[in-house]
């Protein structure tokens, strides 16, 4: 099973109409794969770099899995001023939460601000 993953920024998607935006989501040349390999140890986990001030679509396996956890981390030279990144995922199945931790602390459903000013 592999992550499928593309750029989905707003500059890409946001003029495109709802039939556009249905074909760019169907181009396969829009994706790119990350091969899963399977984790023996926690130090063998896969490591998938993702560039800041950018937009990301992202589905696992050929029909749009839905997964049951995934953790994200910074690297150790993450700066707080470096920009935001989002990462956006179908949503095929209801889910009771999805929780966002963030040093250790889980931040309750629905209150992640809107706005990049407000975090």
């Amino acid at each position: 099973m592999g992550m499928k993953i593309m750029r989905y920024d707003d500059s890409i998607t946001s003029a495109m109409d709802a039939n556009q935006t249905k074909a760019y989501l169907a181009d396969q040349a829009n994706w790119g794969t990350i091969e899963y390999t399977a984790r023996l140890a926690p130090t063998q986990s896969n490591v998938v770099p993702f560039i800041t001030g950018h937009k990301y679509r992202f589905h696992f396996g050929k029909t749009g899995i839905n997964f049951e956890n995934m953790n994200v981390g910074v690297a150790e030279n993450w700066q707080t001023t470096d920009k935001h990144l989002y990462l956006v995922h179908n949503f095929s199945d209801v889910r009771a939460a999805i929780n966002v931790t963030v040093d250790g602390v889980k931040w309750e459903n629905d209150t992640i601000p809107l706005t990049a000013a407000d975090y």
